[in-house]
């Protein structure tokens, strides 16, 4: 299997769901034959054909009928992986780059809250084998935010004491801990 292009695999669902390339098209917001295209990359990407074209219409094969299932918890796996790790990675860029620590502590309390929204957003894949959902990530996040809300606490405070001594809040000038 080679890589697969996203937009083939939405050109496959759409004509998947509609039956058809013309009505996929308009639902796209594509010409007929650039769809035809996308998803006859799709069926290249995939190996195997995934319609068999009969008249106008389009009708899924075994193996076409399949592969909606698995698109579809594929985008929503990596839906929920996108936004913690896109708050993860602008709290590291913060930590990497700024130079106040008030802003580099608030960037550290960012990457917490991005993997405390993995938590919860990857504990509902997770089901029990009743199939009732399993909330262990649940639990686990307030246990984290318990800890979180102390380191708060102390944090702060040591911001505090570093000012009141050094009276700045630049990462550079408090570097060194003499004085």
């Amino acid at each position: 299997m080679n890589s697969i292009d996203w937009n083939h695999l939405r050109a496959f669902l759409e004509t998947a769901e509609t039956g058809s390339l013309s009505a996929a098209a308009r639902k796209l917001g594509l010409t007929q034959p650039t769809l035809s295209r996308q998803v006859a990359a799709a069926e290249a990407s995939v190996g195997v054909t995934l319609f068999e074209r009969v008249g106008k219409k389009m009708v899924l094969t075994a193996t076409g009928l399949a592969l909606p299932g698995f698109v579809t918890a594929t985008t929503t796996l990596l839906g929920a992986a996108a936004t913690p790790g896109a708050l993860f990675a602008i709290g590291f860029d913060g930590v990497l780059i700024r130079r106040n620590i008030i802003v580099i502590f608030m960037c550290l309390e960012l990457m917490l809250s991005a993997a405390n929204l993995t938590l919860v957003a990857f504990s509902r894949f997770n089901t029990t084998e009743a199939g009732l959902p399993d909330y262990n990530g649940q639990v686990l996040l307030f246990f984290i935010i318990t800890v979180a809300a102390a380191e708060v606490a102390v944090g702060l405070a040591i911001i505090v004491a570093l000012y009141r001594s050094r009276e700045t809040t630049d990462v550079s000038d408090i570097a060194s801990m003499k004085n």
